[in-house]
C-alpha cells in the first residue's frame, strides 16, 4: 500500500487546524473593536434649530434712503448692502460701515440677534423736472445679504460671503 492512500496524519491535521484558527482569528479583531466602541446613552436633549435672518429697514426722505439692517434671526451674523438706482448713488455711512470697493458696503461688526446696524444713507440724485419741480417715479433698490458668523483658527469672527442669505427691499 502506498503512503498516499492512507488517512491524513496527525501532523497534517494539526497544521490544518492551526491555519484555520489563524484565519478565524483575523476577523475577531474587528468584532472586538465594534464591542469596545459601542456605547449606550439614556435621557434626552432638546435640539433647537434656528436661522439667521435679517430685514432691511428703509426710510425715504428728501436727502435720500436711510437704511438700517435688523437681525431678526436666532444667531449673530455679518451684513452687507448694495444699492441700485438709475442715477449715481452717494453713500453717507454712519459708524462701522465701510466701502468694500466691490459695490457693497460692509457692516464691520458682528450683528447680534435682535439688534440693528447703524444707519447707511444712500443719497440718489433725483431727476427733477425744473419747469414743474416734480420728481418722476423711479426705483432705488436695496439688496442686503447676511453671512453666518464663522471663526478662523485664532478664534476671530469672520464672514464667508460664499454662504449668504439675500433679502431685497424696494
Amino acid at each position: 500500500m502506498n503512503r498516499r492512500d492512507k488517512k491524513p496524519g496527525k501532523r497534517f491535521i494539526l497544521l490544518t487546524a492551526a491555519a484555520l484558527v489563524m484565519i478565524l482569528s483575523l476577523s475577531v479583531g474587528s468584532a472586538l473593536a465594534y464591542f469596545t466602541t459601542y456605547a449606550t446613552a439614556a435621557g434626552d436633549a432638546v435640539l433647537e434649530l434656528g436661522f439667521t435672518e435679517t430685514i432691511p429697514n428703509e426710510v425715504v426722505e428728501r436727502d435720500g434712503k436711510h437704511i438700517t439692517i435688523e437681525n431678526i434671526g436666532d444667531y449673530a451674523c455679518f451684513v452687507r448692502v448694495q444699492v441700485f438706482a438709475e442715477n449715481d448713488v452717494i453713500y453717507h455711512p454712519a459708524a462701522n460701515w465701510r466701502d468694500g470697493k466691490d459695490g457693497f458696503w460692509y457692516y464691520d461688526l458682528v450683528l447680534p440677534a435682535g439688534e440693528m446696524t447703524s444707519e447707511l444713507l444712500a443719497e440718489v440724485e433725483y431727476p427733477v423736472n425744473t419747469e414743474e419741480e416734480i420728481v418722476p417715479d423711479f426705483d432705488v433698490v436695496v439688496v442686503q445679504e447676511c453671512s453666518p458668523v464663522f471663526y478662523d483658527t485664532a478664534g476671530n469672527p469672520i464672514a464667508d460671503w460664499n454662504q449668504t442669505v439675500i433679502n431685497e427691499g424696494a
